[in-house]
């Protein structure tokens, strides 16, 4: 524990200054009456931000594509996640959980894009409708995740506290958030400053890819949100980095 204090940069006995205190007890006030509620109505929210997402990100590509393609596109690509890539992913995966970037870059996006050229609208529309689907989606799950304290980082001083569960932990999903809303006012910026069409979804990548890549450090390294690591790196992190790696050569090439 004490190894885990100090990676968040404080010492375990050394009294927390001003401005932590501020932060936990913020944190605190925003987080530990809605956990209570929560447990007391029986409500998950990490299920509850999935269901929220399965009917708002539809109306997002509907109003971002202003047509039926892309929102359609959407439904179905989603009702295929998981009705049918979850199930396999646990049967051929023991343990396995959703992956918000892996499961969207293996087959959600393929999923919705080759629905969109089927029904056919554009690939610069379907990337663009895409690119604030994936910043609102980012907002609305991991708001289920920070209530629900799944995705968290290690242990730390300053942090956020749930009910029953010793310790604080940086709070991963709330950051992660904050970068969602980022994203989707800059898309909306993009739009309205006369971005041409195709142009949201590269540049909104690479930010969230560079985000992702980083923030993974700080995951948990052990129990039961602990993340699977190869050379060091999760895959989440070796994604990221094809990802980056592979934006970088396409706008190299243009």
């Amino acid at each position: 524990m004490n190894h885990a204090l100090q990676a968040c940069g404080a010492h375990p006995h050394r009294p927390l200054s001003p401005l932590g205190s501020a932060c936990n007890r913020g944190l605190d006030r925003a987080l530990l009456p809605i956990s209570a509620w929560a447990r007391a109505t029986g409500i998950q929210p990490h299920a509850a931000s999935w269901g929220l997402a399965i009917v708002a990100l539809p109306l997002v590509a509907a109003v971002a594509s202003r047509g039926w393609v892309a929102p359609l596109a959407l439904v179905v690509a989603l009702l295929a996640y998981l009705r049918v890539y979850m199930p396999l992913k646990r049967r051929l995966i023991q343990g396995s959980r959703r992956k918000l970037l892996l499961d969207l870059t293996l087959f959600v996006a393929p999923a919705y894009m080759g629905l969109c050229g089927w029904g056919g609208l554009g690939l610069g529309a379907a990337t663009d409708a895409l690119a604030f689907v994936v910043a609102s989606g980012i907002v609305v799950l991991r708001s289920g995740c920070f209530l629900a304290g799944c995705c968290r980082g290690a242990r730390c001083r300053v942090g956020a506290q749930y009910p029953g569960v010793e310790g604080r932990f940086v709070p991963l999903p709330l950051f992660e958030l904050a970068v969602g809303l980022v994203l989707l006012g800059t898309a909306v910026g993009m739009c309205a400053g006369g971005a041409p069409t195709g142009t949201l979804l590269a540049p909104l990548a690479g930010v969230y890819a560079g985000y992702r890549f980083f923030s993974e450090f700080g995951r948990a390294r052990s129990g039961r949100y602990a993340v699977r690591r190869i050379g060091g790196l999760s895959m989440t992190q070796w994604l990221c980095a094809i990802l980056t790696v592979g934006l970088l050569l396409v706008r190299g090439l243009a």
